[in-house]
Formats: structure tokens, sequence, C-alpha cells
């Protein structure tokens, strides 16, 4: 009679909000990666990876290129493509989203209620 039963329950919710940056955009539950028209770069959003071309070849890194030091993560715009590898199509992506270049309008995680 004294016996006791312990639950424990885990909720897990769909999405990486967690994992995203806080300059990422804002209204998406999931994002593997944003694609920077105004630097042409890429960011994996689970292993927080920057990719971008250099000298012709593919560069990952963890840290923020020094080259893009200007670009302003927060207001510049971020495309979320949840592609696998979009890199490898880089040339679509870059004509596809041409258009967002200079925009600054996309509110960021860090502006964002939803965080």
């Amino acid at each position: 009679m004294g016996d006791r039963i312990t639950a424990q329950i885990r909720l897990s919710l769909p999405g990486n909000t967690g994992d995203q940056p806080v300059w990422g955009p804002a209204g998406y539950d999931h994002a593997n990666y944003y694609y920077m028209p105004d630097i042409d770069a890429f960011y994996y959003v689970p292993k927080r990876t920057y990719i971008y071309r250099h000298r012709g070849r593919w560069i990952f890194t963890t840290d923020f290129p020094k080259q893009f030091q200007h670009y302003d993560r927060f207001s510049g715009y971020k495309v979320v493509i949840n592609d696998p590898k979009p890199y490898r199509n880089a040339k679509m992506y870059r004509a596809k989203f041409a258009g967002y270049k200079g925009r600054t309008d996309q509110p960021s995680l860090s502006k964002s209620d939803n965080r």
C-alpha cells in the first residue's frame, strides 16, 4: 500500500526554434538553413555553421566570416531553406532570391514575442 509510482513525461515539440540564433528570422518553427542574399552565403542552423564561396571552394566555419563584417545579421534578409545542402544549388537560390537583396523589413527572433 505504501508503494509510490512516479511517472516522468517528456514533451517534444516539432521544430528547432531553440537552435536558431537570435538574429534568425521570426515566424518559423523549423529552419535547417538560412540563405543571406546580401552576402550570397548560407547558415546551417543545426551545426551553427556559415557556408560561403571563397576562391571557387565552399568554406564551412562556425565563426562569422571577416569579409562579411559589414553585414548586419539582425536586419539583413534571411530566406529559410529546408532542402538538404542548398549550397549545391546556390546558382538557383541566388537567382530566385535576388529580389531580397537590400531588404531590412524582416523581424528577427530577438525582436519577436515568439521567443
